[in-house]
């Protein structure tokens, strides 16, 4: 957007690079900006913090802006509590930061500028929400030949989550706003021409939300040949695709597709608002074999009020399901979501230990008791669920690779877990 709009951007994708502090402050001597925009989930708000403020210490002058999910959230109480951030952008962020860059050049006041939190000497001032982007084709693509090289990208085909489930906070609302699918085909083949790369996922909340949308742009992917040229991935509902859905996917260039599974008790998967069924899941997940792709599993435990006997429910359906690639974790009470405000009322069988963000991860996350079940339980569920997974299917050789692959995340883990279940942390542990 801002490119579009005659602005001079630059792009420092320090998570891609893998770029330290000192990296970033070393890119922004060689070239710096009057203003500068960082984004961050919850459990990376401490981490940006610091980078603005090392920011803010060798260049005071820069105007640091923060956007993303977590601030979205929690927009008033990030502002008080990071003094480093002199702007907050809330939810869709592209004719905001347009707006401000435009009255910043020009000297103005953005005093009245919607969708922002903003500093009034100490005091913290919310201003009031900006619509929602109604037509979402306004939007230029992404500047992505300002990003360094990639093999893999990620695109949308809509924005919005019309589903209610407990632990999601829906940062693009709950209205499904549509992009024409011509413009993602578009889109899709400057990525292939400017990068060469053969992969992309598409992170749409929930693909098929709208599968008429959905079924057009697989169509545009094979009558184009785009299909040929790239594989992509997507996730989506249990209860949205049958076999023909899966079918096109497939033909479309669809390698993988990832399904919130959840829970494998019917009463949690309908307490949380999944409001679907166990043969449903079923059903979806073997159709979706049936026509070749790879399938993902997603499983949380911890759900509200969940037990001893719910939680084993799902490792036992994930077994069961038998999916390609199966993560289990733990229930995190992310801000803006129905689990966080449980959490923070004692209901829901949580109790809130820690307000620290660094915690707030669902593989090694901290930052919640439960009524029913300790954190080792869980833990110990989470290991029983790989090795059942590959040890009862009889997949021995995928349970080497998984090994291999995650050698560091596996031995973490089982480190992790033995911390939670003794009490204290293990030799080694962060």
């Amino acid at each position: 957007m801002l490119e579009a709009n005659g602005k001079m951007v630059n792009i420092i994708d320090a998570k891609l690079l893998r770029l330290s502090i000192d990296d970033v402050i070393s890119q922004l001597k060689r070239n710096t900006p009057s203003v500068i925009g960082l984004t961050a989930v919850t459990s990376e708000i401490n981490e940006v913090n610091s980078v603005a403020r090392e920011i803010k210490h060798i260049f005071p002058s820069i105007v640091t802006i923060i956007g993303g999910c977590h601030v979205s959230a929690l927009p008033v109480e990030t502002m008080e509590h990071y003094p480093s951030f002199d702007i907050a952008v809330i939810g869709e962020g592209e004719y905001t930061l347009l707006e401000i860059i435009n009255n910043l050049e020009r000297s103005e006041s953005i005093r009245d500028c919607k969708g922002i939190v903003l500093r009034d000497g100490d005091v913290v001032v919310a201003n009031p929400p900006r619509d929602l982007i109604t037509n979402i084709d306004d939007i230029p693509n992404p500047a992505w030949h300002l990003f360094p090289p990639s093999p893999y990208y990620m695109i949308v085909s809509s924005r919005g989550c019309p589903f209610s489930c407990c632990f999601c906070y829906r940062v693009y609302g709950k209205k499904l706003r549509l992009r024409t699918p011509q413009r993602v085909i578009d889109e899709i083949k400057s990525i292939i021409e400017f990068s060469g790369a053969k992969s992309i996922g598409i992170v749409d909340a929930t693909f098929g939300a709208n599968r008429d949308h959905s079924e057009e742009l697989m169509d545009l992917l094979i009558e184009s040949g785009v299909n040929k040229k790239i594989d992509w991935s997507t996730e989506t509902r249990v209860d949205i695709g049958d076999y023909a859905f899966f079918a096109k996917m497939k033909r479309a260039g669809c390698n993988s597709v990832g399904f919130g599974v959840e829970s494998g008790d019917e009463g949690v998967l309908h307490t949380t608002g999944k409001n679907t069924t166990i043969a449903k899941i079923e059903t979806s997940v073997r159709n979706a074999h049936k026509a070749g792709l790879q399938t993902v599993g997603y499983y949380i435990l911890g759900h509200p009020n969940e037990t001893k006997v719910t939680a084993q429910k799902t490792i036992d359906l994930s077994v069961k399901l038998n999916t390609h690639i199966a993560t289990y974790g733990i229930m995190t009470p992310y801000p803006g979501t129905k689990v966080f405000e449980l959490a923070t009322q004692g209901k829901g069988g949580y109790k809130l230990i820690s307000n620290d963000y660094n915690t707030y991860q669902k593989h090694f996350g901290k930052a919640l008791e439960f009524d029913n079940v300790s954190m080792g339980y869980l833990n110990k569920l989470r290991i029983q669920g790989y090795i059942r997974l590959y040890m009862e299917n009889g997949r021995f050789l995928d349970f080497f690779k998984f090994l291999v692959n995650h050698n560091k995340e596996a031995f973490r883990l089982v480190k992790y877990t033995l911390s939670t279940l003794f009490g204290k942390k293990c030799v080694g542990e962060d």
